[in-house]
């Protein structure tokens, strides 16, 4: 639920969404009567959050959105908030729906990633597909619904590009999220592909976008009883990989995926289900480090335990 549909529902204005409007009763529904207007004002306003105007079609009420939500008494700064938050989704809307069609044709799978040995039932279920340009396209889903879409392409010189478009906050993020939440055991990876590799070989993945792990990521680990983690085999991946067992490793079961490729992407399925099935603990991982001081992964850890029982949704 938006920001602005919870103001409704504080302000008992019962809103329902009718198409890309928000209908709901008017804040001026006691003066309907006496003013001649038409009805009692029971859901006779609409709010079009795109254009951020509303009507009511009862008395003929009608302005912004910022003049409405300051009848109900939020603060400028605030409505200023909503309103343009409002305008973001409805672009970000617009650059999904203007992809769906790419997003969901499986006759045009990313053939660089097929090169690569993934599966075609791997890419359909995570819908990697591919533009006539070459340029690929992956989704990410937040609450099983789109919310921003990551563009990959090679340019001229043959270096690998990406943009991404939509909402996405990514320290609060962790793709594949959604669909292993009912697991008990998960894998922490840090990029797309290595989340689809694992899951070739049943292994339930997410994936932290990046080797700069979040406190806000960290948490959202804390609803697994076991996470192993599959971090690349280099300084940087060794330095997030202390960092969470530090932090979470007094919470929640934290082990190590100790394998021979630089990143779990590249890992055979026998490999990969043994360290998953058969993780080590971190003393033997340790033995495997070029550098085992814990400094910052200690301050991390600080830093976690101040804020794990604050509420951050």
């Amino acid at each position: 639920m938006s920001r602005l549909q919870e103001i409704l529902e504080e302000n008992d204005l019962n809103p329902k969404l009718a198409g890309n409007e928000i209908r709901c009763k008017c804040i001026h529904r006691e003066n309907h009567s006496s003013e001649g207007g038409k009805g009692d004002g029971s859901s006779s306003l609409f709010i079009n959050p795109a254009k951020g105007v509303y009507n009511c079609f009862s008395c003929g009420e009608a302005g912004t959105l910022t003049r409405f939500l300051d009848h109900l008494g939020v603060e400028p700064y605030e409505a200023f908030e909503i309103v343009t938050d409002l305008k973001e989704e409805e672009d970000v809307a617009k650059v999904i729906q203007e992809k769906e069609p790419l997003l969901h044709d499986c006759r045009r799978l990313s053939k660089e990633y097929l090169s690569r040995g993934y599966r075609r039932t791997t890419l359909r279920k995570f819908l990697i597909a591919e533009a006539s340009t070459g340029v690929t396209a992956i989704p990410y889903f937040e609450n099983n619904k789109v919310v921003a879409i990551k563009t990959r392409w090679i340019n001229a010189k043959g270096d690998r590009e990406f943009h991404v478009e939509g909402i996405l906050e990514r320290k609060k993020f962790l793709y594949n999220l959604d669909k292993v939440s009912n697991a008990k055991k998960i894998a922490l990876v840090e990029g797309e592909s290595d989340v689809w590799r694992l899951d070739q070989y049943g292994i339930p993945a997410v994936a932290t976008l990046g080797t700069s792990v979040t406190l806000d990521q960290a948490l959202l680990l804390l609803d697994f009883e076991e996470v192993v983690l599959f971090f690349d085999n280099d300084i940087a991946g060794e330095s997030a990989a202390k960092k969470l067992y530090k932090a979470l490793d007094s919470h929640i079961n934290i082990s190590f995926a100790i394998y021979s490729s630089n990143d779990p992407g590249d890992c055979s399925e026998e490999e990969a289900l043994e360290c998953y099935n058969n993780p080590s603990d971190y003393f033997e991982y340790s033995l495997t480090l070029e550098d085992t001081d814990l400094t910052d992964a200690q301050d991390f850890a600080n830093k976690f335990n101040e804020v794990k029982d604050i509420p951050f949704f």
